[in-house]
């Protein structure tokens, strides 16, 4: 089978890759970019195109699309006989696949491609598709299925490979018995059983001798039983009557001495059960309420009493505006005209005298008789004034206490006009409090009186003894309503009760007679209900015994087992000695089978290296049995055959392999449909001579196989491109455009 066109909508970091429209892939193919440009996706498109997508969730699958969304790859492609072919595959909650040959199409699911289905996703992964890392070796896995493939092949598709088939017949005959008896095997286990068989029919045998006494036993204990429940029915016919109307007519009796007692329930009528707490209550309740009769009344008259102060106090207000006003402050003085005018004439008097002092040579002293009138005149001038201010103010004051005493007359007007109707509204508001608190008083005291008129008529005058004594029958009366309630929730109607302890007590000799019949005869029927109950506990117990020992194996069932445990133990060891002769059989077979086409393999491998290394090394050798997986090269420069491994160069070691492969895939393709061959970077440690003639190779093998090449050496492309291999160029990291063939 050839891929013709790859396409990637998304998978891994690709996503809009497509290997080209018209122009079909050729049977070389070179993948090539920088790292990270998504070469191994690319190498895991091809394989997952062919079997499917695995992990099949798209949470656990490593290649979910880096830019979202669901996985999606699509392949065309041609098969030998020239038969088209389009596959399709997606993974979004489940995988999808469309298979498409001709005109058929096929829902494939996450199957492989049928023309693939002679190689395992398993094998093609380890064998075809190689990596740089798979190069110096075949992991154990892969060359065990290469053996198992190498024997199948030369027969029919349907056989299982020979080596599971020996490890399992090995496993059943290390199961079904070891000789050594080292851990657990069915014929150690049957044998446990065995000796287990053995113990427990000992136990049948003395099972079935305890199973006869108990059937013995019981037979015993259900005739006395049976007498006892007799005697006990016998009994309790005779006490049933004594034993219901005996209490209820001790009860009856106690209720008649209650009712004696208690004497006339109607005289007790309206007085408090709680007669003893409630008189105090009443007492204090009396006096709350006259002191709250007080505290309104005092209240009351405290109200009136405020009104009618405050009405003599503005008549009070008044009288002393008016007295004030009678005997207003003139605040005028009589000396400052007189001063005025004798300053005046001082002054007069002065300049006439200080013109003769001051031609007679005394200056000095008629200036001082000129200045004396004239602080005279000042003086008298400063007094006046003040006078005429002290008057206005007067004058304003007389006129405010005219509009005060007009402000007053009018409220003292008022407060007389009002002082019936405040009065009469103060009464009004109290008028409703007086009559609740004298009320309550009144009812309180009321309430009190009729309890202590009522008590001194029960104690014959005395408060103290009547209380003792109705507080009795209240007791009384409560016990006996309570008792009466209990006996005819527990007997019925009381008056039915009664006519039925009549009709009895006729037909006995005497109640007293009957209650001593009940008490001695009410232990004996105690004793035998224990009886009952303890031998009806034996026989529970025994019958409980004898279901189990019935349960238990006897020793026919126990023998029987045994017997055929040991037929089985036979049989596994013949099973035992089958398995393993076969799996020697089949071992031995599979060594020569493999002997006899195992050259061919290896001088197919030999041709390949030859090839690769011009003849240098021609001859590949390998192992047997288990080392048959060690491959060893003969060359004409060696001493002797020499193993793949160190000391050979790496090179060399991939060069082995990659034959040693090619070869394998030519015999695991035989007669059906060759698969691709996937290298990545499988070159990067060959020489240039070696790895040209490698290419040329390729060459050769792309000719019937398709083979992709997968290198991020730029110079390893162009060699392949150079040879007739179409080039794949793959995006760089960095988020630059796709570039398709030819683009």
């Amino acid at each position: 089978m050839r891929f013709t066109r790859i396409q990637i909508a998304r998978f891994g970091p690709l996503s809009g890759v497509d290997t080209g429209g018209d122009r079909s892939l050729p049977g070389l193919v070179v993948v090539h970019g920088p790292n990270e440009a998504g070469k191994s996706a690319f190498h895991r498109v091809v394989s997952a195109l062919i079997y499917g997508l695995y992990p099949a969730s798209r949470d656990k699958n490593p290649f979910t699309p880096w830019s979202g969304g669901d996985i999606e790859i699509r392949g065309n492609g041609v098969l030998a006989s020239g038969e088209e072919w389009a596959i399709h595959r997606r993974l979004a909650g489940t995988p999808r696949g469309e298979l498409v040959r001709g005109s058929a199409v096929e829902e494939l699911g996450n199957r492989t491609l049928p023309f693939a289905a002679h190689v395992d996703l398993k094998l093609y992964e380890g064998v075809y598709g190689v990596t740089l890392g798979d190069m110096t070796g075949l992991a154990g896995s892969a060359w065990d299925a290469v053996r198992d493939q190498l024997v199948i092949g030369m027969g029919s598709r349907d056989l299982r490979a020979p080596r599971a088939v020996i490890a399992e017949l090995r496993a059943t005959a290390n199961r079904l018995w070891r000789p050594n008896e080292r851990g657990s095997s069915r014929h150690r286990a049957l044998r446990d059983t065995l000796r287990e068989l053995r113990e427990r029919r000992q136990e049948a045998e003395a099972g079935d001798r305890e199973l006869r006494d108990l059937t013995n036993e019981i037979s015993r204990v259900e005739r006395h039983l049976k007498t006892l429940r007799e005697r006990r029915a016998s009994a309790a016919e005779g006490l049933e009557r004594l034993r219901e109307l005996v209490p209820l007519r001790r009860r009856v009796d106690r209720l008649d001495e209650l009712e004696r007692r208690v004497g006339d329930p109607e005289s007790l009528r309206g007085l408090p059960r709680d007669l003893m707490d409630r008189i105090p209550a009443l007492t204090q309740a009396v006096s709350r309420s006259g002191d709250r009769l007080r505290e309104v009344e005092t209240e009351r008259v405290g109200a009136l009493a405020a009104e009618k102060r405050r009405i003599e106090d503005l008549h009070r207000e008044l009288q002393a505006l008016e007295a004030g006003r009678a005997h207003p402050p003139t605040g005028v003085r009589k000396w400052p005209l007189p001063l005025l005018v004798a300053g005046l004439m001082g002054l007069v008097a002065a300049w006439l005298r200080t013109d003769v002092l001051f031609l007679a040579g005394a200056p000095i002293l008629s200036a001082i008789l000129r200045a004396v009138p004239i602080a005279a005149i000042a003086l008298g001038i400063w007094a006046a004034a003040q006078d005429r201010m002290r008057l206005a103010d007067a004058a304003e004051r007389a006129r405010k206490w005219e509009a005060r005493e007009q402000v007053l007359r009018d409220r003292v007007a008022e407060s007389e006009a009002s002082r019936s109707v405040s009065m009469r509204s103060l009464e009004e508001a109290f008028a409703p409090r007086l009559t609740g608190a004298r009320e309550l008083y009144e009812e309180d005291h009321r309430r009190l009186a009729e309890i202590e008129s009522a008590l001194r008529r029960a104690g014959g005058g005395s408060t103290s003894e009547g209380l003792e004594r109705v507080e009795a029958r209240l007791k009384d009366l409560e016990h006996l309503e309570r008792l009466r309630e209990e006996l005819e929730r527990d007997a019925g109607s009381l008056r039915e009760l009664k006519e039925r302890i009549d009709a009895a007590e006729r037909t006995t000799e005497g109640w007293m007679r009957a209650s001593d019949l009940l008490v001695r005869e009410l232990p004996r029927l105690a004793k035998l209900d224990r009886e009952v109950e303890e031998t009806a506990r034996q026989e529970t117990r025994l019958r409980e015994r004898i279901e189990q020992a019935s349960r238990e194996e006897t020793v026919d069932l126990v023998e029987g087992r045994i017997l055929d445990v040991e037929e089985r133990m036979s049989e596994v060891e013949k099973e035992r000695d089958r398995s393993f002769v076969l799996a020697r059989l089949l071992e031995w077979a599979e060594d020569r089978f493999r002997s006899q086409h195992q050259p061919d393999l290896l001088l197919r491998a030999a041709g390949y290296l030859s090839s690769i290394t011009a003849g240098r090394y021609g001859s590949i050798l390998a192992g047997v049995g288990d080392g048959q997986r060690d491959l060893s090269l003969e060359a004409g420069h060696l001493p002797h055959p020499t193993p793949v491994a160190d000391p050979l160069s790496t090179g060399l070691r991939e060069q082995v392999y990659l034959a040693f492969r090619l070869a394998i895939v030519d015999h695991l393709d035989q007669g059906r449909e060759p698969l691709p061959l996937l290298l990545d970077e499988v070159l990067v440690n060959w020489d240039p001579e070696r790895r040209s003639r490698a290419l040329r190779l390729l060459v050769e093998v792309s000719r019937t196989r398709q083979v992709f090449v997968f290198t991020c050496d730029p110079h390893i492309a162009a060699e392949v491109a150079a040879i007739g291999g179409r080039e794949i160029p793959l995006p760089s990291p960095d988020g630059s455009k796709w570039v398709g063939p030819g683009g």
